[in-house]
């Protein structure tokens, strides 16, 4: 935590259990000013630190069902953020 958090000024303001990790797969493309659309990807992997499914992952999770997006809860998502980074 301390290569994200040197100072742990996140760690006082929000309690671990507050805390979602997130990866989204969506790709937009600008046309021109003011302009953009969906090119590709509709997807967000959502997780939480421990790695342990929860009512909160769920309910957020349905949150973006209900808003027509894609989601998986990953019981990894450090790994997934990684994969993203590395592989994208």
């Amino acid at each position: 935590m301390a290569s994200v958090d040197p100072e742990g000024s996140l760690s006082r303001t929000f309690s671990p259990d507050r805390v979602m990790g997130a990866v989204v797969y969506a790709n937009y493309v600008s046309d021109g000013p003011g302009i953009t659309r969906q090119h590709a990807g509709n997807k967000v992997i959502l997780g939480e630190p421990s790695g342990t499914e929860t009512d909160h992952s769920r309910a957020l999770a349905e949150r973006f069902q209900a808003g027509g997006i894609d989601v998986e809860i990953s019981d990894q998502i450090q790994g997934d953020i990684w994969y993203k980074l590395w592989a994208r």
